[in-house]
């Protein structure tokens, strides 16, 4: 054994987490991103017609259901999709209760729920 074998250990340790961090998201879920994108459109309307027509779903619950042991990865991207959904008209987006405009900035936590048929608050 090499006198420097922990020392071989950790560039090998080092080099795994270099390659995790420069994946994509998709690499784990075989790299289609338009497959990607399509799983959560679907699975954020079906998660909001299985509430009742007022209710919200968290962002998260759409990439948990699909892939629960790196949902945290397709975050960036299902804001991307509700975004599109919003900006189509079939689900708002809430923060505080209130509809916000899909185009303005997310920041801190937000809630999706099917479209009311309210346009959203103009955006500031």
């Amino acid at each position: 054994m090499c006198e420097n074998s922990s020392n071989f250990e950790s560039t090998d340790a080092w080099f795994a987490a270099a390659k995790l961090a420069m994946t994509s998201p998709y690499d784990s879920l075989g790299g289609d991103e338009d497959a990607v994108r399509e799983e959560l459109r679907v699975t954020i309307l079906e998660l909001l017609g299985k509430r009742a027509p007022a209710a919200t779903i968290c962002p998260s619950e759409a990439p948990r259901a699909l892939h629960p042991e790196n949902w945290r990865d397709l975050m960036d991207i299902t804001r991307e999709v509700a975004r599109q959904l919003a900006l189509s008209g079939r689900i708002e987006i809430t923060q505080k209760g209130r509809v916000i405009h899909p185009e303005d900035p997310l920041r801190g936590p937000i809630r999706l729920r099917l479209a009311s048929g309210k346009p959203p608050s103009a955006s500031k």
